[in-house]
């Protein structure tokens, strides 16, 4: 199942692709929430994405921004539900590079902070 989110740009470089996948096992209680905090994020930087969601064996919910965990830790090969779900500072932590912003951009936006307390 793939969903469309928009924003206002597409990133820049290579061919314009901006590659996100969350991984998930069948009925995942925690799959909606990564999914309002990817949105939410991508928004708040102005990207628009395709978010492929595929079913599999692993920590679930598991996000990939260009096929790397943007909590930093190996997928695990083995379903189990994730409790530490990335928040608003790692998944733009993984965009912004992959992005091309961090030259324009000296720091994750300061609303981000605000919405992690929140629990975003």
């Amino acid at each position: 199942m793939s969903a469309g989110l928009a924003g206002r740009r597409s990133p820049p470089g290579g061919d314009g692709a901006l590659r996100l996948q969350i991984l998930h096992v069948a009925g995942c209680p925690n799959l909606d929430a990564l999914r309002h905090r990817v949105e939410r994020s991508l928004a708040r930087l102005g990207l628009s994405a395709t978010i492929e969601e595929v079913e599999a064996r692993c920590s679930s919910p598991t996000l990939l921004v260009n096929g790397t965990d943007v909590t930093k830790r190996d997928v695990a090969q083995h379903p189990s539900c994730r409790l530490d779900l990335p928040t608003a500072e790692e998944i733009a932590a993984a965009l912004l590079p992959v992005a091309g912003l961090w030259a324009r951009m000296s720091k994750v936006p300061a609303c981000q902070a605000h919405d992690s307390k929140r629990g975003m």
